[in-house]
């Protein structure tokens, strides 16, 4: 039998991974007293008991004065020797200060089968040398996470995905050359969006579950490249409209389409081509522990054990200080949690934001992608997916 032992840190997921790749019968969770506050020995336990592991937690492990710790580990070791004399023990050094490191690699390491740490910024799995041995082995690391499990260790429980849904699904493909129609031509759209936009959002009531008015009026007859995008989404079904002022929207989920669900699509659409590890739209969750409430993320990538967050946006940014604010205030704090340590987030944008904005959302950690570059989404995408870094451009 084997156990690998694990301490619990601020970032689950490295922790997570060998765990995934090397299945052990057994995973002892060792824990601070301030991690187990946060409630992260738990978390951590849930979300391997999920994946079938017996998992036991260790708590009171010293975060300070290495002789404590040294102390703490050596009872630890004494007693595994003791009850469990035949179990091989893999040593997963990933988590925990450089005090704990340095403890658990001297007292346990020498009795340990394997030592371990993940080197996610690499993709690697390192098998630590044993106390007197040269060398070591480094081996890629396998892609275990999907946006379910990865979600789930950052705090952030599922409870839907709309791109599971097989109606959804169809709907997107019926529709795929018209997203592709609008997302090429969405500079020269940019106050088309905006009023279709508009009138999408008027269709519908306040939380945008029941359409209530479905007749709408431009301001005047739509001309031009307006009129040509019109037919475009006339001929799709999505609305009913004979040159006038006035546009019909067919249901419900069109209008939610034409409100900015077609760049959600779009994101979906040309990351989907790629066949990332794992790939979501309309992701809904709640945060464990907390009175947050309910999240909905637009569009989440994992690749490589990595996240890529992308939210998107059809509105005006930049014209609204205090909407701009609160916006990117969201999406930092929601993109703090759900990224962890290994992740980006994109706020796409259809219509150019301004230099204010891509300049706050950059002091966010956030990128700020505009209109001129939905034509090549699709390569900045596969570059992070090689890379692990969306392209700054």
């Amino acid at each position: 039998m084997t156990t690998q032992i694990c301490i619990v840190s601020e970032q689950l997921i490295p922790n997570l991974i060998p765990a995934l790749i090397m299945r052990p019968e057994r995973v002892l969770l060792v824990c601070s007293a301030e991690m187990d506050g946060l409630g992260l020995a738990r978390r951590l336990r849930a979300l391997l008991e999920s994946e079938g592991f017996s998992v036991q937690v260790r708590t009171g492990l010293p975060s300070g004065a290495l002789s404590r710790i040294v102390d703490y580990v050596r009872a630890l070791r004494d007693e595994l020797q003791r009850t469990r004399p035949d179990e091989a023990l893999v040593l997963n050094l990933t988590g925990g200060n450089k005090l704990m490191t340095i403890a658990f690699s001297q007292v346990l390491g020498p009795v340990a089968a394997k030592t371990i740490y993940t080197d996610t910024a690499h993709g690697l799995l390192e098998e630590l040398p044993r106390p007197g041995e040269a060398g070591g082995a480094s081996v890629p690391l396998d892609s275990v996470l999907s946006v379910r499990r990865y979600l789930h260790a950052q705090g952030l429980q599922v409870r839907a995905l709309r791109s599971e849904q097989d109606a959804w699904r169809e709907s997107v493909r019926s529709r795929r050359d018209l997203t592709r129609l609008l997302g090429r031509r969405a500079i020269a759209l940019a106050s088309f969006f905006g009023a279709v936009n508009g009138l999408a959002n008027q269709a519908q009531d306040t939380r945008g579950e029941r359409l209530i008015e479905p007749c709408q009026h431009f301001t005047q007859p739509p001309r031009g490249l307006w009129a040509d995008a019109l037919r475009q989404i006339r001929d799709g079904g999505l609305v009913r409209w004979e040159g006038s002022t006035e546009v019909q929207f067919a249901d419900l989920e069109a209008a939610r389409y034409l409100n900015g669900g077609w760049l959600e699509e779009y994101a979906w659409l040309v990351a989907s081509e790629l066949r990332p590890d794992d790939l979501a739209l309309g992701v809904v969750g709640d945060w464990e522990g907390t009175e947050r409430g309910r999240n909905e993320l637009d569009v989440v990538i994992v690749h490589a054990n990595r996240l890529l967050m992308i939210e998107c946006k059809t509105l005006r940014l930049g014209r609204d200080d205090e909407s701009d604010r609160d916006l990117l205030y969201k999406l930092d704090s929601v993109g703090d949690d759900v990224r962890g340590l290994f992740g980006e987030v994109v706020l796409l944008s259809a219509r150019a934001p301004s230099p204010l904005i891509r300049d706050r959302a950059a002091h966010h950690g956030i990128q700020a992608v505009g209109p001129e570059r939905l034509g090549r989404l699709q390569s900045d995408i596969r570059d992070w997916m090689k890379q692990g870094l969306f392209p700054s451009r």
